[in-house]
């Protein structure tokens, strides 16, 4: 049996979603994980969770649209957060992810 390809979309840049999508996939045994979003700021947030890097892990790499610390929310990075989806769905509608996991996104 092969193992599920599972995307993660790591959501709001400003939120906890980067945290969480590392998280996550330091933490999956039984899956081959796609962290959908910005390498160097999950890179960071890894880190300042505690969780190990790089985690067992592919990145496809998404660039922010501008650096944002945690807490601190930009509406310029909304198309970033929206391509991370896109990038997902499209990715599974191609046959190459079996479940796509979103991290929390603003929705205002």
């Amino acid at each position: 049996m092969t193992r599920p390809r599972i995307a993660i979309t790591t959501g709001e840049p400003a939120g906890i979603g980067p945290e969480i999508a590392a998280i996550a996939a330091g933490d999956a045994l039984d899956a081959d994980i796609v962290l959908i979003g910005d390498e160097t700021l999950i890179a960071e947030r890894a880190s300042a969770a505690g969780s190990p890097w790089p985690a067992r892990a592919t990145v496809l790499h998404v660039p922010l649209a501008t650096e944002r610390p945690a807490g601190q929310l930009d509406t310029r990075n909304a198309p970033y957060v929206l391509a991370t989806l896109d990038h997902a769905i499209d990715g599974a509608l191609a046959g190459r992810y079996g479940a796509i996991v979103t991290a929390p996104v603003q929705k205002a």
